[in-house]
């Protein structure tokens, strides 16, 4: 964009490149928290907006409750974000299947390297779950009259900056009607009983991040 205005630019590095989510300790983590051997951690990230967790904590709580009856030994791990800290805390303490919570850059990379799978809104979010290695579906719901405006307005095919920067999909959406418990369950069922739908994701999250 700039170039094509004449603008002399030059790309100095990515944030989410240089956090340190792929460098977490699944050993410790595990460690950390009395997570089993045969316990399996799925790592939510209901947003970092009020009305994200407002509108996706109910979703996401009642997605890892339909997940919860058919995968026993589920553990949800929820990253915080600071400015929306006690909304998720709120959010989350009426989910039936409760969470860990973490905050911190280092627990929330032990957290990555742990999880067998994410439930992650779209956004900046899918992108450093993409740098750790994360196998994971995104979720997200706008209310309907904002939905139905950005329906005209857009110009992109795809919600998750993964499919985004590679066209195509490898990361499945739930967007608006398609964000239920039901679907979002069997998304995340599908990712813990498929070997082969997580390696497909991990070749997919190499080639976008190079």
């Amino acid at each position: 964009f700039f170039e094509a205005a004449g603008i002399a630019v030059r790309f100095v590095g990515h944030p989410v490149l240089e956090s340190g989510a792929d460098h977490g300790d699944a050993a410790r983590f595990r460690a950390h928290h009395g997570i089993a051997a045969t316990e399996r951690v799925v790592l939510v990230m209901p947003g970092s907006r009020r009305g994200e967790v407002r509108r996706l904590g109910r979703i996401f709580g009642a997605a890892l409750q339909h997940l919860a009856a058919t995968e026993p030994g589920i553990r949800p791990v929820v990253a915080l974000s600071a400015p929306v800290e006690h909304a998720v805390r709120a959010a989350t303490a009426t989910w039936s299947v409760p969470p860990i919570l973490v905050q911190t850059p280092e627990e929330k990379a032990d957290a990555y390297a742990a999880a067998a799978a994410g439930l992650i809104k779209s956004g900046t979010s899918s992108l450093e779950v993409a740098l750790a290695g994360v196998p994971h579906i995104v979720g997200y719901k706008l209310n309907e009259v904002t939905a139905r405006i950005a329906w005209l307005l857009l110009k992109v095919r795809y919600a998750s900056l993964v499919n985004l920067l590679l066209d195509r999909m490898v990361v499945p959406e739930y967007l608006q009607s398609r964000c239920t418990p039901s679907n979002l369950a069997d998304g995340l069922r599908g990712l813990l009983r498929e070997p082969d739908r997580i390696a497909a994701q991990r070749a997919g999250f190499a080639e976008a991040l190079d």
